[in-house]
C-alpha cells in the first residue's frame, strides 16, 4: 500500500478541512459564504434535519415525503463587500439519481448529457438562481433582483442517500445575460416539468459575464422516512418496487390513497403535495 509522506498527508487534510464546497468537486473555493436557516448557521457539510410532519400513526407508514422544517424558508446570506461588485447566487443539489431520470423530457445539449453530480450516476438540480445582487460592508442584502429561478426548499426522497445543497456565489460582470426564451433555465420555462434539473455550473461558469466563484458554502440533508429505507446495497439506490418514482426535490406529484386506506379520512388527505 502506497503512504502518502506526513506532511503532504497533512496538507491534503488541510485543504479539505479549508474547502467551501464539497471534495472532488468543481468549481471550489475555500471562500466562506455565510449561510444561515434559522439560527443554525451552515458549516461545510452539517447535516440539517428534516423532520416528519404530524400524522395519525395509522397513516404515518405510509406517508411518503417528510417536509423541512429547518430549511423550508430561504436562509440569510451574509457576504461582506467594500464595493459596488454584482454578484449572482445559485443553490444546487449535486445528489439526484441519474437513474431516475427520463432523458427524454430533458434538453440535449443543455441538460443532456447529463450534468455532473457529487459522484458517478449523481446529477443536479437547481434550487434557487438569483442574478444583480449586492452587499453591505456589513454583509447585508442591499437590494436584489427578481430571482431566476425561485427558491425550492430540499425534499430528497425517502431510502435514497444525503444530498448535498450547495450555495455558489460568483462576481456578476459586465455582459452577462441570463437565459433567452426557449433555454429551459430561463426565468419563464425554468419552474416547468424537469428543467431544474441537470443544471451544469461548470457550463455557467464559462459564460460571458459570470466572473470568478468567491465563495460557497453546503449542508447535506437525508430522508429518512422508516416506510422507505433502501433495501440495496447502499449505494443510494431504491430497488423496492413499490418506491414513487422520483420526481425531483421540489417538483409537484400527486398522490392517492388506495386499497385498504379507503376510509373518509384518507380520501380528505388525498391531495397534490409540494415535495
Amino acid at each position: 500500500m502506497r503512504v502518502l509522506p506526513h506532511y503532504l498527508a497533512t496538507a491534503s487534510l488541510m485543504a479539505r478541512a479549508l474547502s467551501q464546497t464539497p471534495p472532488g468537486t468543481l468549481p471550489s473555493t475555500n471562500s466562506t459564504l455565510a449561510v444561515t436557516y434559522g439560527s443554525t448557521p451552515v458549516t461545510p457539510g452539517i447535516e440539517l434535519p428534516l423532520t416528519r410532519k404530524s400524522l395519525p400513526s395509522l397513516l404515518s407508514s405510509i406517508y411518503p415525503l417528510t417536509s423541512s422544517t429547518e430549511v423550508k424558508n430561504f436562509p440569510t446570506i451574509t457576504f461582506p463587500s467594500s464595493t459596488n461588485q454584482i454578484y449572482q447566487l445559485l443553490m444546487i443539489d449535486l445528489s439526484i439519481n441519474s437513474a431516475t431520470l427520463n432523458t427524454s423530457k430533458l434538453v440535449p445539449g443543455i441538460q443532456v448529457p447529463l450534468a455532473p453530480g457529487i459522484s458517478a450516476g449523481r446529477t443536479t438540480r437547481l434550487h434557487y438562481w438569483q442574478t444583480g445582487l449586492t452587499f453591505s460592508p456589513n454583509g447585508t442584502v442591499v437590494n436584489t433582483t427578481s430571482p431566476i429561478a425561485f427558491y425550492q426548499p430540499p425534499a430528497p426522497p425517502a431510502g435514497d442517500i444525503a444530498h448535498t445543497y450547495v450555495f455558489y456565489i460568483f462576481e456578476q460582470q459586465a455582459g452577462f445575460a441570463p437565459p433567452p426564451a426557449g433555454n429551459p433555465f430561463s426565468q419563464a420555462l425554468v419552474n416547468e416539468g424537469m428543467n431544474r434539473f441537470s443544471f451544469d455550473l461548470n457550463h455557467l461558469a464559462g459564460e460571458k459575464g459570470v466572473g470568478p466563484l468567491v465563495g460557497a458554502n453546503y449542508f447535506v440533508a437525508q430522508n429518512r422516512a422508516e416506510s422507505a429505507r433502501p433495501t440495496g446495497t447502499g449505494t443510494g439506490s431504491v430497488s423496492s418496487p413499490t418506491a414513487i418514482p422520483f420526481l425531483g426535490g421540489a417538483d409537484r406529484r400527486t398522490l392517492g390513497f388506495a386499497g385498504a386506506v379507503v376510509t373518509t379520512l384518507a380520501i380528505a388527505l388525498a391531495f397534490s403535495w409540494s415535495t
